[in-house]
């Protein structure tokens, strides 16, 4: 149930949702080519390494071959940029302790010296890997920490209200999604976790008309696919989900999250 002080920012944001579509930040588009998993954002490409081929490796999904170009560098050169990208192209390889490791050396790198909104996403980056290698406590203060030096930081907003609708604390989770629509309002990582709280809460209309805006954001997104699936298998709607799974298949060929959700809906629908 929406708390009180929510209602405001709601209407806001119902509005929006039956707004033209507008163009995506340049932010949110780096934002987007660093993305890890079913979890949120990475910080954008500021810090990371511009040089080299490593930055045309990590959009590319080639992450062993970037992991590998980034390490080059760091052998070259101790510096910010180079252990974040490390750190990302380990994430996209799954190898989150490594990650962790990575994302502590260029906090190291930074020193307290470094400007507050810097070490903030340097925080953020560190919570997540954190939060993939299931150390949820670390994590948590990673996010903490990044929000005492930026409170506007959108990576630690997105990733720690994501953690806690995952950890079936949705309004805590909705209240910090909300914040982030206010300092981007075209952010795709907001709409469709919001959307996938109120799923969860059971709010299944909402729940796709935010989708629906997040695929305005971004249509090319596994996540959103496959949850917008769930979603409309829960309002009887078997061959829309059924469509949503064969977008998320194409992005992402035999996964084993849609398979299920596949065999489920034609079990029931061929009963």
């Amino acid at each position: 149930m929406m708390n009180a002080d929510d209602s405001d920012t709601y209407r806001s944001l119902n509005a929006k949702l039956r707004a033209p579509r507008t163009m995506q930040t340049k932010r949110t588009v780096r934002t987007l080519k660093l993305i890890c998993g079913l979890t949120a954002c990475l910080l954008p490409g500021g810090l990371f390494a511009q040089t080299s081929d490593a930055k045309k490796l990590m959009v590319r999904e080639k992450f062993v071959e970037a992991a590998e170009s980034y390490r080059a560098e760091c052998m070259r050169q101790s510096a910010v940029a180079c252990w974040s990208g490390l750190g990302a192209a380990l994430m996209g390889q799954k190898a989150h302790p490594q990650a962790v490791v990575a994302f502590e050396r260029a906090l190291q790198t930074a020193g307290t010296a470094a400007p507050a909104r810097t070490r903030a996403a340097l925080h953020a980056n560190l919570g997540l890997a954190y939060l993939y290698d299931r150390r949820q406590v670390q994590a948590e203060q990673q996010y903490q920490q990044a929000l005492k030096l930026d409170q506007n930081c959108v990576p630690a907003l997105t990733n720690y209200g994501i953690y806690w609708i995952k950890a079936g604390q949705y309004e805590r989770g909705k209240k910090l999604l909300l914040r982030v629509l206010k300092i981007e309002p075209d952010y795709f990582f907001a709409y469709l976790f919001l959307g996938y709280a109120q799923y969860r809460a059971g709010n299944l209309e909402s729940a796709l008309a935010l989708m629906d805006r997040a695929r305005k954001l971004n249509a090319g997104s596994f996540e959103l696919y496959y949850y917008r699936a769930q979603v409309r298998y829960k309002t009887r709607d078997p061959g829309g989900a059924l469509a949503d799974l064969d977008r998320a298949d194409r992005i992402r060929p035999g996964n084993a999250l849609t398979g299920e959700l596949r065999r489920k809906i034609m079990r029931e629908h061929l009963r």
